[in-house]
């Protein structure tokens, strides 16, 4: 589908946080002007910060945005649109500019990977309906929700994510690659309960737990290959445990689909899933840490509109 003409401009939302970010936006911009795209930008130095600049614009009635270079930036930009009472306007749409870099959601819903075809697919304005996810969780001893769009990772890869927006909110510099592999190796892993669409599928021991819309997770695991984002279904994969010797001697392995294989994986498809540990359970969604278990994650059918090249199978 195409959207109607509209000449308003786009919100380009992005993070600014390092030498890398701004060239990358610098080039992002440019591939906009070349095509006449018009655009008002908007950087910040935390997620926290464009999320709530997306939603005090949604509150002004803007009804396009556009989110630049990370895919945590898509994360703060869809959730600050989309935040009051957490409903779905049927009138907002989500654009993304990929920088080239990262791999993880964009290539699943038909977006380009570099600044300059991205653009051409924004100015083509052809629409793609996705499902979105609704996760509700525990955060600073408090019920909280936030949507997501690509994954939620529950345990080594939400730890991850913990400690990674720990570090850069004390200023540090952390990378994501480097705090996903130090959790490989430090982190323990807890019992959990998991349910599906209201039966209970699994009791024991998870190592790692995700649940996707999109293929890929972290930085490109291609853990759920066939995840489809618009058939109201989640893709769940458990990882229950690794060996010392899995840890240190299989790195490669466990970022592709065929690692997670029975007896090493389990897997199910669901519209909802609930997981309860009896101890700390980390969430990251969209690679971005939100709280802790018990969490409930529901799969809204087709309820996000995104600039794509991708055509629904159903309207």
């Amino acid at each position: 589908m195409v959207n109607p003409p509209d000449d308003s401009p786009w919100s380009l939302f992005f993070l600014d946080q390092t030498k890398s970010d701004q060239k990358a936006i610098k080039r992002i911009q440019e591939a906009l002007q070349k095509l006449h795209i018009p655009f008002e930008s908007f950087g910040f130095d935390s997620p926290d910060a464009l999320r709530r600049m997306a939603r005090a614009l949604a509150k002004e009635g803007k009804k396009k945005f556009l989110a630049a270079a990370r895919e945590e930036a898509v994360h703060a930009t869809m959730n600050g649109m989309l935040e009051d009472e957490l409903k779905v306007p049927a009138d907002h749409v989500l654009g993304f500019i990929p920088s080239g870099e990262a791999k993880n959601w964009h290539p699943s819903v038909g977006i380009p990977s570099t600044p300059e075809e991205a653009a051409r697919n924004l100015k083509l304005g052809h629409y793609f309906y996705q499902d979105l996810g609704l996760a509700t969780y525990i955060k600073d001893g408090q019920v909280d929700q936030s949507y997501f769009l690509n994954a939620a990772a529950l345990g080594w890869l939400g730890k991850a994510s913990q400690n990674l927006s720990a570090k850069k909110a004390k200023g540090k510099n952390a990378k994501s690659l480097s705090e996903i592999k130090n959790q490989l190796h430090q982190w323990k892993g807890t019992e959990v309960e998991i349910s599906i669409d209201g039966t209970l599928v699994y009791q024991g021991p998870c190592f790692s737990l995700s649940v996707h819309l999109g293929q890929a997770h972290g930085q490109g695991f291609v853990h759920a290959p066939k995840a489809i984002p618009d058939d109201g279904l989640f893709e769940i994969q458990l990882i229950p445990k690794l060996s010392t010797f899995e840890r240190y001697s299989k790195w490669s392995a466990i970022r592709q689909s065929s690692f997670l294989q029975e007896p090493l994986a389990k897997s199910w498809q669901g519209e909802q899933i609930e997981v309860n540990a009896p101890q700390a359970l980390p969430l990251a969604l969209d690679e971005s840490y939100a709280g802790e278990a018990p969490a409930r994650l529901d799969c809204l059918y087709q309820r996000l509109r995104i600039i794509s090249m991708l055509k629904n199978m159903q309207p």
